[in-house]
């Protein structure tokens, strides 16, 4: 809830909480979840390096318990963090992974995401053709969610690309 309002002080001891909990109980799926947002926690704080230090611990932790779906989170976590770092060529492979990974579980909310995403990417990149259609799936996906904030959102980027 912290990250979301994007107040990292106020998440930080929560996660460190978090991540002690999950290590004293020896739960490496929790704490890759944990890691995940602690790097969430970094970026706001604007902190890339150690951004980039957490995103890197949790799929080697996913990887051994084949977390298959939570892999694809973490890829996403670190294409955005790529993408809002202004480097649309390392942000492409781990979105598109993550792309593909949620479609082909059917995590539809993930794959509205991850499309929009893709859309910045291909903007971010010039590709002005291939940026409205993933914006456009994007937005598909959150009307059949009924997912109207995030919808908005979308449109307004697709409005944004004149």
């Amino acid at each position: 809830m912290w990250l979301q309002r994007r107040d990292p002080a106020a998440a930080a001891p929560w996660l460190d909480g978090a991540l002690e909990l999950s290590r004293e109980i020896g739960d490496r799926h929790r704490e890759a979840q944990v890691r995940r947002r602690v790097a969430v926690l970094h970026g706001q704080r604007g902190e890339p390096h150690r951004t980039h230090v957490e995103l890197g611990r949790a799929p080697g932790i996913l990887d051994e318990l084949a977390g298959l779906h939570c892999a694809a989170f973490v890829q996403q976590a670190i294409g955005e963090l790529f993408l809002r770092q202004g480097d649309a060529g390392a942000a492409s492979a781990p979105l598109v992974d993550a792309f593909v990974v949620q479609r082909r579980l059917g995590g539809r909310a993930a794959v509205a995401r991850v499309a929009g995403l893709l859309g910045e990417l291909h903007h971010a990149a010039g590709r002005r053709r291939t940026a409205p259609r993933c914006f456009h799936r994007s937005l598909s996906t959150c009307r059949r969610l009924g997912a109207r904030d995030r919808a908005e959102l979308v449109r307004a980027r697709l409005r944004s690309l004149g």
